[in-house]
């Protein structure tokens, strides 16, 4: 399985065309540049709730409205997930923002549940931006954390996308859980076993039953961060 190897989004300094942005109310325009703003400091959607303390309102259904009104004229979009207020190709034009490889946002896990896995506030630490064609229901990103997939090219700190969606071959990488932690490997069914083979040859495969094994998604892309 080849991987696809994400680019660091720089998100270059803007400025509205004003002419362009006639159709907006005054307070329409504050919270759709405050989106922006916020998508710029954090690499990630912001939540009603910070562009509430950004903006000074007390109320989030104010904002809530003027969010309504933004995907009504085109500037925004807003799926069910949380933190995932997204700008259209309509809105990155007006702020001078790229759009011809426009991204979209995918939860980055702060932890894995002990089951499938749920995209809830309370586990999601961030929105990062992924290409579109790598998201999907079912997506999420996970950091790593350890160096037992080195020779795959999966280091520590590495994010890695993950789709729960696809039903796993033998040879692909997964996010498994054994005994309730964490664990990315490649997947290698063997009769009534199960071998979790790490890319680093330092270090042994993990053997387990399938009625103790939990599949958290199969890897399809990894994104890095150069400081």
């Amino acid at each position: 399985m080849t991987l696809i190897n994400l680019h660091n989004i720089i998100v270059k300094k803007y400025s509205y065309k004003e002419s362009k942005l006639e159709k907006l109310t005054e307070r329409q325009k504050k919270v759709l540049e405050c989106i922006v703003k916020l998508q710029e400091e954090q690499n990630s959607s912001p939540s009603i709730i910070e562009i509430c303390q950004r903006l000074g309102i007390r109320s989030t259904n104010g904002v809530a409205g003027h969010i309504k009104a933004l995907i009504r004229k085109g500037y925004i979009e807003k799926t069910s997930k949380a933190r995932s207020i997204k700008l259209t190709n309509k809105a990155r034009e007006f702020f001078s923002l790229p759009t011809s490889n426009q991204s979209n946002f995918v939860p980055l896990l702060g932890l894995i549940p002990a089951g499938p896995p749920v995209l809830s506030e309370a586990q999601i630490e961030k929105m990062i931006p992924i290409p579109p064609e790598l998201n999907s229901e079912g997506v999420y990103a996970l950091k790593v954390v350890g160096d037992s997939m080195i020779e795959d090219g999966i280091f520590d700190g590495d994010i890695i996308i993950v789709n729960t969606k696809i039903i796993p071959k033998p040879g692909d990488i997964i996010v498994a859980l054994v005994n309730d932690e964490v664990t990315v490997k490649r997947y290698y069914p063997r009769n009534n076993t199960i071998e979790l083979k790490p890319s680093n040859r330092k270090m042994s495969s993990i053997y387990v039953s399938p009625n103790s094994l939990k599949i958290q998604g199969v890897v399809i892309g990894l994104q890095r961060y150069y400081k």
